[in-house]
């Protein structure tokens, strides 16, 4: 993620300096055009432009900074390396492509807003600029993406919480442990979108003029930037709805059931079917009697006192996890750490 936020510092001193060269150069020729001798007057309003999103630019990485001081002193997913990026994530700690998307736009919209704002009271201009009606329709798309790609999640995955281990990245361009074609090809419109974005506000910033200071706003975003976005929204999310889910073992909890009076071991995970298959815990098979859930999500066993009680005395010993589902055979191996079972391949 550090490389993304590179990215961002790189296209804003792209803009700055776009801003600067082509606004002077225009200058220099408006000043010849209308045969004046000194250019100041242009040159001192394409200054105040830089000075307002230099403002902007540093004002938006403070607050960033803070947040990220915030969030490193309030112990978020119980981590002892939480980071800024960690807002990605979703609820089972995984990297999240379409909040990924709604971070990145936040950032650039929030930049660009403050930066015309500021431009347009460096002139004398106190109002709000006005948001072009394709530019709510595109921050109600990177808003809405991330709704339902949690509703999606929901349905498919169980929540099993977070773990220590925070998966890479590079991870949300994948599918079932897969590079996924439809994920890469959000993530890069999204990319290829913010750059025709900060394309445009420099075409805009460039051509402006003292005289049309109040038409100064986000810039118009064009019908057919907004149908390619919502496409590629659309792939992304039907592409992860339709896609089927290969059995996984994700948590392994044990608990004590007052109503039974026994301790239930649950085993969570994703793609695990509704039939009942075999669930076997280091070498010991439970047959159907004590397996008292079976689903999609979450299976749920009784085992024997015996059983608890060996448990129990090789409490520091990494236990497997197999489960038989028709002819796949699923294994996981935890280790205990400070009493909560920790996946470890």
């Amino acid at each position: 993620m550090y490389v993304s936020f590179i990215i961002i510092i790189l296209l804003s001193c792209m803009l700055f300096g776009s801003i600067y060269y082509t606004f002077g150069v225009y200058a220099q020729s408006s000043a010849l055009i209308n045969n004046l001798n000194d250019p100041q007057l242009l040159l001192d309003f394409r200054e105040k432009i830089v000075v307002a999103f230099v403002i902007a630019f540093f004002t938006v990485l403070s607050v960033t900074l803070a947040v990220n001081k915030w969030i490193k002193e309030k112990q978020f997913l119980n981590s002892p390396n939480r980071k800024f990026w960690h807002i990605i994530l979703d609820s089972n700690c995984y990297p999240s492509l379409s909040l990924f998307q709604f971070t990145m736009w936040t950032f650039v919209i929030s930049f660009a807003y403050l930066g015309i704002y500021l431009t347009r009271i460096l002139n004398g201009q106190l109002e709000l600029a006005p948001l072009d009606g394709n530019m709510m329709i595109l921050l109600g798309l990177s808003v809405s993406a991330p709704i339902i790609n949690k509703v999606i999640s929901n349905v498919k995955y169980s929540n099993a919480g977070c773990e220590n281990t925070i998966p890479k990245y590079s991870s949300m361009l994948e599918e079932n442990d897969k590079f996924s074609l439809t994920r890469f090809q959000f993530f890069l419109w999204t990319w290829v979108s913010i750059v025709i974005f900060f394309g445009i506000l420099s075409y805009d910033l460039a051509t402006l003029s003292v005289d049309n200071i109040k038409e100064l706003r986000l810039p118009e975003i064009n019908d057919t930037l907004i149908v390619l976005m919502g496409i590629s929204q659309a792939g992304y999310l039907g592409a992860k709805a339709v896609t089927k889910i290969n059995p996984t073992i994700t948590k392994f909890l044990r608990n004590f059931n007052s109503v039974k009076n026994k301790e239930v071991w649950t085993i969570l995970g994703n793609g695990l079917g509704n039939e009942y298959g075999k669930a076997i815990v280091n070498t010991t098979e439970f047959d159907q009697e004590q397996i008292l859930r079976w689903n999609d999500k979450v299976i749920e066993i009784i085992p024997e006192s015996s059983l608890v009680s060996a448990l129990q005395k090789a409490k520091d010993d990494p236990i497997l996890l197999r489960l038989i589902i028709g002819a796949r055979v699923i294994e996981s191996k935890f280790e205990t750490k400070d009493g909560t079972y920790i996946k470890t391949n």
